[in-house]
């Protein structure tokens, strides 16, 4: 999930989406998991630098929480309490699973429908996503840590490429990572994140395959935006390409026949 992926959209802040996509779903292949550390270490004892890419939010971490944090953070606030009691009672009451992609059908689901209170969370809401204190607090998709330190272990360098942007994001998105235990020494790990928070977010993540391919072999990228792991295959054909079934945005792009799905990072 992206710097981009819960923008206002139609009048209404998107949030965040429900699990998967049944429209394109596909079985789950956790063996690539398996696959992709026996490659690193072949690749390794060959004497070659294995490089496995990760985007950052909804695959390796989960921003439903952020999200959820920031309604209840907006419906806490007395002025909004004293304003629309209702409302900040039931936005208050919210769950993370009933979060949905739009922030109107996240009210909707809850029976709210005032369009000043949803006007004004979704203000508050685009003043906080984008800031180091609300992304230092996201929590990882479940074995992601102990999967990168896994492929670290076999030999492979870890490339964090994310949308997210150093001004605004870039300090909390490294306590977030340290503080959830994922590789971060120099050696073994690379974090690219876009410098201007401006930049369309596929477009820095395409400019930097160039730089990453320098760094070794390309051998797998992980992705929860089908544009995103479709465009990644198409520049490492080579590579395992993974779909992380996650939350993605509505967008109409479908994944490559030759992605691989998996829900989180659990090795079978």
């Amino acid at each position: 999930m992206k710097t981009n992926l819960f923008r206002p959209a139609v009048g209404a802040l998107a949030l965040a989406v429900s699990m998967g996509h049944p429209a394109f779903a596909k079985p789950y292949s956790p063996e690539a998991l398996r696959q992709l550390i026996v490659q690193t270490e072949e690749l390794a004892e060959q004497g070659k630098q294995p490089i496995v890419m990760f985007d950052l939010d909804d695959t390796l971490t989960n921003t439903r929480g952020r999200n959820l944090r920031i309604l209840k953070d907006f419906a806490s606030q007395s002025e909004i309490q004293s304003a629309f009691p209702e409302a900040s009672q039931k936005v208050s009451e919210i769950q993370i699973d009933q979060i949905q992609y739009l922030l109107t059908d996240t009210m909707k689901n809850v029976g709210v429908t005032d369009a000043d209170f949803i006007k004004r969370a979704s203000d508050f809401w685009l003043a906080h996503f984008f800031t180091n204190e609300y992304c230092a607090k996201d929590e990882p998709n479940p074995g992601a840590a102990k999967y990168l330190h896994l492929l670290v272990r076999a030999g492979a360098k870890i490339v964090y490429l994310t949308g997210r942007d150093v001004p605004r994001m870039g300090e909390g998105t490294q306590r977030n990572l340290i503080r959830n235990r994922f590789p971060m020494n120099p050696n073994h790990a690379l974090l690219l994140m876009k410098p201007d928070p401006k930049l369309d977010d596929l477009k820095f993540k395409e400019s930097q395959y160039s730089v990453v391919a320098t760094m070794g072999e390309v051998i797998g990228v992980f992705e929860n935006e089908p544009a995103n792991i479709n465009s990644m295959a198409n520049a490492f054909p080579q590579a395992h390409a993974v779909f992380l079934d996650t939350i993605h945005s509505p967008k109409p792009d479908v994944p490559q026949d030759r992605v691989e799905w998996v829900p989180d990072f659990k090795i079978p």
